[in-house]
């Protein structure tokens, strides 16, 4: 039966991925400290506001519910 091109490939190797995703997952770290070096501490910030409004947003909800019926 010929193979369609679009059509993933029935043998492919598992192993084959892994080593893959374990070379992006550590090459992407490298290639954004190269493109931008102060990413990692706009991403640390990003994730306290996050973290902060988060929190706010929870404390509210008891304000929000009580007016519900």
């Amino acid at each position: 039966m010929k193979q369609v091109q679009n059509e993933p490939d029935s043998k492919a190797d598992p192993a084959l991925a892994r080593r893959s995703l374990a070379w992006f997952l550590a090459a992407a770290p490298r290639w954004l400290n190269r493109i931008d070096p102060g990413a990692h501490r706009r991403i640390r910030g990003l994730r306290l506001v996050t973290a902060y409004g988060i929190a706010a947003m929870l404390g509210r909800t008891a304000d929000i519910v009580r007016g519900l019926g």
